[in-house]
């Protein structure tokens, strides 16, 4: 069964910008594997949205394989970079991405799921599903 995921993006009036607008930086929002999560991506371009993508992707399956493991996870950064070449329209020269889970979880939990996303690996899931046995853990 293929999933759908829904996203919407949309402009304010300048009234409201000028009053409600905040660095994205400083906003915090609810999610469905954590507590809370703070996104820092300015200004919000399509490279910026690419690269939230693949750290998104990362940081939910890292909290669905720390779950199933019985590992709380209270403090995952994952962060993404890559850049863009050519005419318009640009290409992308490829995203590299680093993981840092604090070592509060057991020892080797934590370097089993560390590890998990810093070997190489074909690619994330992004389905909220579970994470490709293809890699080994």
């Amino acid at each position: 069964m293929a999933a759908t995921f829904d996203v919407q993006i949309r402009s304010v009036p300048a009234d409201r910008a000028a009053t409600d607008a905040v660095p994205l930086s400083q906003v915090v929002l609810q999610h469905h594997r954590t507590d809370g999560i703070q996104i820092d991506a300015q200004p919000l371009s399509g490279g910026h949205l690419l690269h939230l993508a693949v750290a998104g992707c990362i940081f939910n399956d890292l909290y669905l394989l720390a779950a199933d493991r019985g590992i709380r996870l209270t403090d995952v950064r994952v962060s993404a970079t890559g850049g863009f070449e050519g005419e318009e329209p640009t290409v992308s020269t490829g995203v590299t991405y680093q993981v840092s889970i604090p070592a509060r979880p057991p020892r080797s939990n934590s370097e089993r799921l560390s590890w998990r996303w810093t070997g190489s690996l074909p690619s994330p899931t992004c389905s909220g599903g579970k994470p490709s046995s293809r890699s080994q853990t």
